[in-house]
């Protein structure tokens, strides 16, 4: 090597340390600042709505799954300014849970966490942001949060029977609220964005370990979750999770011997499927590359008997995979509703189930082919979830997923599908104990 090469490498050397140099001292307001964080680098800046950093924002960091007061986690005792902006819990780098401060310049370096998927929120004062990411080990990355007004929403649980009040969470924040003695609830001030709200019971009661001595046990209880969308500066209302218990047929109290000329005709319901023999009479079907499989199996986890089980894995493109049930066309105009209960398996993925009144026929019925949706999150322990004639996903101008709406389907309606969501797999799905009100059982 020529005396002039080693002077233009050593040149070059002396620049890029330079630039290394100058990197880290505008980062030198982050507490978390070492080398482990730097070699993965996850660099996060909070701006304001006229992209201006924000200096000492508190940012947020939580897994997907997260619910604020759904288990043994110690509360934070960091005060950040006003209490009402404080951290719940405390920061715990292992699960993927901090709390922290950007710099003068507004912003921070994330310590190294887990793979996974995060929800970041940044809070300032009466304003909020909010982003939704992956993050991969040894990945070098820069995350921008956008500061803006934040959004309220409020609502109404049905408590189970013997329930007071339960706690009502946001999937992936930091927020937990109380309801009232009839289920009513209130955030005053949310991030925007389209949220999983969260209706649950968790309590700690004690037993006796393996040792024999006495330990605090968890128990956790999701009475059903509603996805919305907040608004900046807006307040969304009404928002209801769960549904109402539909009352059974009354007793007949009438003696026997009773002529009656006018009678009511009793309020239609009926069990559509409960699965305790088998999965007979139902199908399986995919798209492309997609796998699945369907049995019965033991519904588990506190709740007797059997349910239908179905494993799957949706192929690279997540177009479809479900399990239905078809039957002559019924006249589905007047259904009340239908009530289903769903769990997913242990998979720490993002998983839902949609479930579709449908339509398929020949094509010389003459019927419009598509359905009418609605999906929900799953969790992994039993939620009863309720389907509304209203509820269902609007149509847009694409008929996206073949949704025609429930007015062009409901006087035909041919098939029953629960349809698995999530990106990937192998997944895990229960279905159990499916009801349907306001229509008689079918002929």
């Amino acid at each position: 090597m020529t005396k002039k090469h080693k002077i233009l490498m050593l040149l070059m050397f002396s620049i890029l340390l330079s630039s290394c140099s100058t990197e880290n001292e505008d980062l030198s307001g982050s507490s978390l600042e070492t080398e482990n964080s730097i070699a993965n680098a996850v660099v996060v800046t909070v701006v304001s709505e006229q992209d201006q950093p924000v200096a000492k924002a508190s940012v947020l960091v939580r897994p997907e799954d997260f619910l604020a007061n759904a288990s043994f986690r110690a509360f934070a005792e960091t005060v950040y300014g006003d209490s009402s902006d404080s951290p719940v819990v405390e920061s715990d780098e292992a699960s993927g849970i901090l709390n922290m401060q950007t710099d003068s310049l507004g912003r921070l370096i994330l310590p190294k966490l887990p793979s996974g998927s995060y929800v970041l929120e940044a809070r300032n004062a009466s304003e909020r942001g909010m982003l939704k990411t992956m993050i991969i080990e040894t990945v070098e990355d820069s995350i921008s949060l956008k500061l803006e007004k934040s959004g309220k929403l409020s609502g109404k649980v049905y408590l189970p029977e013997g329930v007071s009040s339960l706690t009502v969470g946001i999937r992936g924040l930091d927020y937990f609220v109380q309801t009232d003695a009839e289920g009513n609830f209130e955030f005053s001030s949310l991030p925007t964005g389209m949220l999983d709200v969260v209706g649950f019971v968790y309590s700690i009661y004690e037993m006796l370990g393996a040792n024999g001595l006495p330990t605090s046990m968890g128990r956790f209880l999701s009475v059903g979750a509603s996805s919305v969308g907040v608004l900046a500066g807006e307040h969304l209302e009404d928002v209801v999770i769960g549904g109402p218990l539909p009352l059974p047929p009354p007793v007949d109290t009438i003696p026997q011997d009773t002529v009656v000329e006018d009678t009511v005709e009793q309020y239609p319901w009926f069990v559509f499927e409960t699965f305790e023999d088998s999965t007979y009479g139902w199908y399986s079907s995919v798209s492309e590359e997609a796998e699945a499989k369907l049995t019965a199996s033991s519904a588990g986890l506190g709740r007797e008997g059997l349910a239908a089980y179905f494993t799957y894995t949706n192929d690279e493109y997540n177009n479809w995979v479900l399990m239905g049930k078809a039957f002559e066309p019924v006249d589905f105009s007047e259904v009340d509703s239908v009530v289903f209960y769903a769990r997913k398996g242990t998979s720490p993925d993002s998983q839902w189930v949609s479930f579709s009144f449908d339509v398929w026929r020949d094509s010389t019925s003459g019927l419009q082919n598509g359905k009418a949706w609605i999906h929900f999150p799953l969790d992994t322990v039993w939620n009863r979830y309720v389907v509304y004639p209203d509820s269902l996903v609007e149509v847009d101008s694409n008929y996206t997923g073949g949704n025609i709406g429930f007015d062009a389907i409901k006087a035909n309606v041919t098939n029953l599908n629960f349809f698995g969501g999530g990106k990937g797999g192998p997944y895990e799905m229960w279905i159990d104990d499916i009801s349907i009100y306001g229509i008689k059982e079918f002929e």
